[in-house]
């Protein structure tokens, strides 16, 4: 599995609001009519703001590395959104190393759920795996 994980600064409350209910509506429509040309391997949108910092995270999945260099590809020829929901300032395409699902009783992983130093390393140094 690979991700493109695109990073944006500098939006305002109201800029992102606005530009992840234009983004649903795009992804309806996807979801109808089919992925725009370059976009066919995408298989998960994952779309993460935050308000009061002005910032937001699009993470794409696909298959395969070649998958995910065709949407950055397609995605960075693309016009930006609205200045008020930020610019963005990275994006990249990374090989996923892991995908653990560590919810209490999970049975799927086996995994159980984190310590509390387990989570706050987590929450404070990222996810691992995931650089930006």
């Amino acid at each position: 599995m690979w991700v493109r994980v695109a990073r944006f600064e500098g939006g305002t409350a109201e800029g992102l609001d606005a530009e992840m209910a234009r983004s649903k509506q795009v992804m309806e429509e996807f979801e109808s009519s089919g992925l725009p040309p370059g976009l066919e391997g995408v298989t998960r949108v994952m779309e993460a703001i935050n308000r009061s910092e002005g910032t937001g995270l699009a993470i794409i999945f696909g298959d395969t590395e070649e998958d995910m260099r065709k949407a950055d590809q397609a995605l960075n020829s693309m016009s930006p959104p609205a200045e008020a929901s930020g610019r963005r300032v990275s994006a990249g395409v990374y090989e996923v190393m892991h995908d653990v699902e560590l919810t209490e009783g999970s049975q799927s992983s086996g995994a159980s759920m984190p310590s509390s130093a387990v989570y706050r390393a987590m929450t404070q140094f990222g996810t691992p795996g995931i650089s930006l």
